[in-house]
């Protein structure tokens, strides 16, 4: 008895995967894709689709891929789709046009990272721009929320007596180094600790067991 081998045709699989008889199941790809493997499981996934069913969008892509058009799956924009401006690996649809990126990088936030965080200044909004680290110089506290300008990166609560834009120096009335050595001091400490050491030089006088004297020349 002669048996002829049947194929299913493109597009549809055979239940189980035997090679003749059985039924001829049509893939389920949502249009994404015209084949399938024994299992049903389709090949190729087009339209920036992948998972089983091409039932999901590539990673940085968002969409339903149910409706079955070219246009399901759309590129994040986190928050340009551009790639010097795309600063979140992923999105997620969670609503009707309500589209969140949740990965964005360091020093980006918002729902779409559109805004620099705490601590960093630029315009993600802008093809080409970039949020950059704010700098302070040391001279604040990088938890403090607004400590700069987020916009013009200009330092907004130096501390340590320190001024400028970038808290680069002593504010007025005081004398030092505001950057490396960090010792911005009161005018009157600065002739204090001068008297000090010409007092220290004398050598009638000895201000560290003078109490009169070390009670002249305290900084309190």
């Amino acid at each position: 008895m002669m048996m002829f081998l049947s194929f299913c045709s493109s597009g549809f699989y055979r239940v189980g995967g035997i090679l003749f008889g059985g039924n001829c199941l049509q893939c389920e790809c949502n249009d994404h894709a015209t084949e399938c493997d024994i299992n049903g499981v389709c090949l190729d996934c087009t339209h920036n689709t992948t998972g089983p069913h091409c039932n999901q969008c590539l990673p940085g892509y968002y969409g339903d891929t149910s409706e079955g058009t070219p246009e399901d799956c759309q590129r994040c924009a986190c928050p340009l789709i551009v790639a010097t401006n795309n600063f979140s690996p992923t999105c997620l649809l969670e609503g009707p046009g309500q589209v969140t990126c949740d990965q964005c990088q360091q020093g980006y936030t918002g729902t779409k990272c559109e805004r620099c965080a705490n601590g960093y200044h630029g315009d993600p909004t802008v093809a080409g721009k970039e949020c950059v680290l704010c700098e302070c110089n040391g001279n604040v506290d990088p938890w403090d929320p607004g400590h700069c300008d987020t916009s013009s990166g200009v330092c907004l609560k130096c501390h340590s007596h320190t001024s400028g834009d970038d808290c680069e120096r002593c504010e007025d009335g005081y004398y030092g180094d505001a950057i490396t050595a960090k010792n911005c001091q009161g005018k009157r400490a600065v002739m204090m600790m001068m008297m000090f050491f010409v007092l220290i030089e004398d050598s009638s006088t000895d201000p560290l067991t003078d109490t009169n004297l070390l009670q002249e020349t305290s900084f309190t």
